[in-house]
């Protein structure tokens, strides 16, 4: 759009030359051809995308710049447009018509020397206008340039800014769980061992109670009741925060870990939400016992373990490129079958495959 203001202006300053004298036949057909020339070349170069012209395209063009500018050297009508031809030459950096143009300009100093002198200052005023375009558009393009790469940059940081946020909040969460864990441990091991002290000295104290005395023996009874629930309580809880301070990702690290001595080792981990209770600890009795079966009969290297989160369902396939001793039958002993029991036990479906390898496939679908 620069480049047709510019042209626009230039024709208006060359069709001034026309004004002081009658306009002939050569004149009219040096308008059409300075037109036709114009409209051509920015048709076969548009303002942009100039490398997708063809070579044959600009040879083109420069040909026709060329014939334009040469012919105003026999016919001096033509010279009166020829700053156009002379933008479009220095807008696509054609050489040849260039210089045919300054030798025309160059001849009709002898002949007409003032419509010379004016033609050569449009001529000069068009190439400044282009360079001052072909500048200006250089510095947009830089400017479009820098801001694309600040948005691609501000893009990159967002995405590293939410991956920090995650990252920290999954900390934050991972350190809650392990508090929860202290927690539960301590219960466990403080109040859990004092609650079951008094219950085994009740005990005691109710053997050595005498028959007769039936309102202690009652009494005894009761506080022994008390502490009993108060003790299947604390074993609740302790067992639910347990439960609920596990984190399936970090466990399924800490079970794969034994393996990357031998094997190399990957772990899919694609769960959007934390898996139930018991879920989660089925899933961790299972890897268990998978990794400890890859560990003892296992003669592959590979290992790929894949937690997967499904719209009704969560899979867990457990790979490894080992070969089995029985020659592809598969002995199911007591380690199957208890991975099978305990992924019946909570709705699931179990199967194992020695297709290519071992594998163990559970699918346990999500609770409504």
């Amino acid at each position: 759009m620069l480049y047709l203001t510019d042209k626009a202006v230039i024709f208006m300053l060359c069709s001034f030359s026309l004004l002081n004298k009658s306009i002939t036949t050569m004149d009219i057909c040096a308008i059409l051809c300075s037109l036709t020339a114009a409209c051509l070349c920015q048709t076969v170069m548009p303002d942009s995308e100039k490398k997708s012209v063809s070579i044959r395209v600009k040879a083109a063009k420069g040909f026709v710049e060329g014939l334009y500018s040469l012919l105003c050297i026999f016919f001096p009508p033509m010279l009166s447009f020829l700053p156009l031809i002379m933008y479009e030459a220095v807008r696509t950096k054609d050489i040849i018509p260039i210089i045919f143009g300054s030798i025309s300009l160059a001849f009709a100093l002898f002949g007409n020397p003032l419509s010379a002198i004016y033609s050569l200052t449009i001529c000069l005023s068009a190439v400044l206008a282009c360079l001052k375009t072909l500048n200006n558009k250089q510095l947009w393009e830089q400017a479009k340039k820098s801001r694309d790469s600040s948005a691609e940059l501000e893009r990159v940081m967002n995405g590293r800014n939410r991956e920090l946020k995650e990252n920290l909040e999954y900390e934050v969460y991972i350190t809650a769980l392990n508090e929860r864990n202290r927690i539960a441990r301590e219960i466990h091991d403080n109040v859990g061992h004092l609650l079951s002290r008094s219950l085994l000295q009740t005990g005691a104290l109710y053997a050595v109670c005498p028959k007769e005395q039936k309102e202690l023996r009652l009494a005894i009874e009761g506080l022994r009741d008390t502490l009993n629930s108060a003790m299947n309580s604390i074993r609740e809880s302790v067992h639910g925060i347990r439960d609920d301070s596990l984190d399936m990702k970090s466990e399924g690290n800490k079970i794969l870990s034994p393996l990357s001595e031998k094997f190399s080792v990957s772990f899919d981990y694609d769960v959007t939400e934390e898996l139930p209770p018991k879920i989660k600890l089925c899933f961790i009795s299972i890897m268990k016992e998978a990794v400890s079966n890859i560990i003892r009969h296992s003669s592959g290297d590979k290992a790929a373990v894949t937690l997967r989160e499904h719209p009704s369902l969560y899979q867990l396939i457990i790979f490894d490129n080992g070969t089995t001793a029985s020659g592809g039958r598969i002995n199911e002993g007591m380690g199957i079958n208890d991975m099978r029991e305990r992924a019946e036990g909570i709705g699931g479906n179990f199967r194992v495959s020695s297709d290519k390898g071992f594998t163990v496939f559970v699918a346990v679908r999500k609770e409504i």
